[in-house]
């Protein structure tokens, strides 16, 4: 088994209750999966598809406010509290819940898995001492009905 590192980046806003000023991040979300290699093409997943499941979500999300924002409204409980409060954290657990369960024509190939997701932020404007972190959320911390439910849409 391998893994493959899927990276998207965007920008966006946000306030925290403990931050309640509105300021603007760099965002990193990085796919993390496993599975055997390909031995017809060489990969895991393909890139190109995994982008191509991506890039609409992130092209809504590029440039905007994320409190409240509608994109992160539409997942289900407990994913959407990330339009609430959003953080790494939350935000780790939204893109996972995406690329498990959301909208998209994306199909894993057999025993791939995506085994984590990760967000970094960097705080644009303030690079001597902005903030920067990140968050992972991997497969042990995600709701297993999420994942039987992937596969319940990808069987029809």
């Amino acid at each position: 088994m391998a893994h493959f590192y899927a990276p998207v980046r965007f920008k966006a806003d946000h306030v925290l209750e403990f931050r309640p000023t509105r300021h603007t991040h760099e965002w990193e979300v990085t796919f993390v999966f496993k599975g055997p290699i390909n031995e017809t093409n060489g990969v895991i997943i393909n890139l190109l598809e995994v982008k191509q499941a991506l890039d609409p979500l992130v092209r809504r999300i590029e440039g905007t406010f994320l409190n409240g924002h509608a994109e992160l409204l539409a997942a289900p409980p407990p994913i959407c509290v990330a339009a609430e409060i959003p953080t790494c954290e939350n935000l780790a657990r939204f893109f996972y819940w995406y690329m498990v369960a959301g909208d998209h024509d994306l199909v894993f190939p057999d025993r791939v898995v995506l085994e984590q997701v990760r967000v970094q932020l960097e705080e644009l404007g303030r690079p001597a001492n902005g903030e920067r972190g990140y968050a992972i959320v991997d497969v042990s911390d995600f709701l297993p009905e999420l994942l039987r439910r992937r596969h319940l849409q990808v069987a029809r």
